[in-house]
């Protein structure tokens, strides 16, 4: 029997229905790249017997994980669409018709060029910190509530910082949208 050291990684469905992965793996699972790390945890960390003459790796471990399987009671809920696993230095994603390897990483979402204007602010945020989904409905909310206040630039800074927290924006991007219209700022 040979021994194989692997770990499983999964992710709250809400957050991958959120951040979109789900319906992307669905329609594009080859498009969908890197893999968003920070939605996910380790859930399980071991070693596994691969008995001889047995499938392959992947899906020894998706039988023994799966529904069903003798070891699905080991991870919160048992193996499926959109978990990873860690196999011998490489990231394995669950699509529908089985495993694919990715290349599995922390994101920020994509290079965002710095707003000219406070109006074109929420765009973005969401493309930096790819914020999709109802993350992205609470920023459209928290701006769209900014806007109706005659806020003193402190008081606006002291709401953005309790609000933008939640979200993972950083000071300096709450700081330029609270810096309004100065032309300085932007």
């Amino acid at each position: 029997m040979d021994s194989i050291y692997i770990t499983v990684f999964q992710a709250p469905w809400a957050c991958l229905l959120d951040c979109g992965l789900l319906l992307e793996l669905h329609l594009h699972p080859k498009l969908w790249e890197p893999i968003p790390a920070q939605y996910y945890l380790p859930v399980f960390r071991g070693s596994l017997e691969l008995p001889e003459g047995e499938p392959p790796a992947l899906e020894h471990i998706a039988h023994i994980f799966g529904p069903g399987g003798p070891s699905a009671g080991k991870l919160p809920r048992p193996l499926s669409i959109g978990d990873v696993v860690r196999l011998e230095g490489k990231h394995y994603l669950l699509a529908p018709k089985g495993f694919r390897e990715v290349v599995f990483e922390i994101t920020e979402g994509e290079a965002a060029p710095r707003p000219d204007r406070r109006e074109e602010f929420g765009e973005y945020l969401r493309a930096k910190y790819a914020l999709h989904g109802k993350a992205g409905i609470v920023l459209e909310n928290i701006l769209e509530y900014c806007e109706g206040q005659s806020w003193s630039v402190e008081e606006e800074l002291a709401f953005l910082e309790e609000m933008f927290r939640g979200l993972g924006i950083r000071d300096e991007d709450r700081e330029l949208f609270a810096g309004g219209d100065d032309p300085s700022v932007w």
